[in-house]
């Protein structure tokens, strides 16, 4: 009896301790510690959603908010991703760009091919720019359904984001999908969409040939802020070919023009 009345007493100096030393807090220590409990109530509310949502799909996909400061890139990923985007600074022009970018992504991703698929229509689209390890079938320069990247019309890579594929044997959503990978020996995709002036204009994707791959946070990190950078530096470019071939066709004009009249003045002399 005379422990239990020990301990009430002591849980009772403690609670008027903690009671004391919040009343004597300033209001700016008072604010912190609101907000502090706020949040760690706001954690864990997130936690328990996040794992009330989660569901099961046979294709996993990780869509992304397409603004930088909405994604928290490790520390790593970032290093690499600036790495590569002071490569793709020296680009001189689009096809430059391009072949920078399949190829140094290939590197840092230790992947069989790398390659940007530009769409020409809802469905269909053709191989821009690719980097391939020898022995694999290349696919630059093909036209291919968008399907043999993960989704089968650009809406829904538009509403989608990333999609990552680990295991296409396990995950290819048709048999038709299945034998697109096969035609060029695909075990693993990873594909994030290219957006100018907010419409869909392409993908970057990775490979897997050799294996079936999990793709991790930090590689799902580094492809988007390739994409980011990618995006950033095709406008200029895009303009600067513009202006070359709207140049290119003026001169031609200007020399037909010129030719036309040299061929008037000779014909009069005649």
């Amino acid at each position: 009896m005379s422990n239990f009345a020990n301990t009430s007493s002591e849980s009772l100096d403690a609670d008027s301790a903690v009671t004391s030393n919040t009343s004597t807090m300033s209001a700016g220590e008072a604010a912190t510690l609101d907000l502090s409990l706020a949040a760690a109530d706001l954690n864990l509310h997130g936690t328990a959603q996040d794992g009330a949502d989660t569901v099961s799909e046979k294709m996993q996909v990780e869509p992304l908010s397409l603004g930088v400061s909405s994604v928290p890139f490790p520390q790593s990923s970032g290093k690499r991703a600036f790495a590569i985007a002071n490569t793709m600074a020296q680009a001189t022009d689009l096809a430059n760009l391009y072949q920078i970018t399949v190829t140094q992504l290939r590197k840092r991703f230790d992947a069989e091919r790398v390659l940007i698929y530009q769409f020409q229509s809802e469905t269909q689209g053709t191989v821009i720019a690719e980097s391939l390890t020898a022995g694999y079938a290349p696919s630059l320069g093909q036209t291919v359904a968008a399907l043999a990247f993960g989704a089968s019309t650009a809406q829904q890579y538009r509403q989608r984001g990333i999609i990552s594929i680990s295991n296409i044997s396990e995950d290819a959503s048709t048999p038709y999908q299945m034998q697109l990978f096969q035609n060029f020996q695909v075990k693993a995709n990873l594909s994030l969409p290219i957006f100018l002036d907010d419409h869909l204009w392409g993908l970057l994707v990775v490979q897997n040939c050799t294996a079936p791959r999990r793709w991790d946070d930090t590689e799902l990190a580094l492809l988007y802020q390739v994409v980011t950078e990618l995006t950033l530096k095709l406008q200029p470019l895009r303009f600067q070919a513009e202006r070359q071939l709207l140049a290119s066709v003026s001169d031609k004009l200007r020399q037909s023009s010129d030719n036309e009249t040299i061929f008037r003045s000779v014909t009069r002399e005649r």
